[in-house]
């Protein structure tokens, strides 16, 4: 058998490589559009809810009365 073995490294000689930059850029903007999408979803959300409680309320009935001013034989 072949001796194939390394010795062991100190943790600080160690060099690792990323393959994904490092920064916040990237992040900082995804948490921006998820934001974003969040505020604009429940804003919606709750106009919609409020125009359809106007419905419920309103009911679509509209007073109009049959004469305009009321007449002695009336009164």
């Amino acid at each position: 058998m072949i001796n194939n073995f390394r010795p062991v490294q100190k943790f600080d000689e160690r060099l690792v490589y990323v393959s994904f930059r490092q920064g916040i850029a990237l992040s900082v903007a995804l948490a921006g559009v998820l934001g974003i999408s969040i505020v604009l979803a429940v804003s919606i959300w709750l106009f919609r809810r409020k125009k359809s409680s106007k419905k419920v309320a309103n009911k679509g009935v509209i007073y109009k009365p049959a004469i305009k001013q009321e007449t002695k034989a009336h009164a």
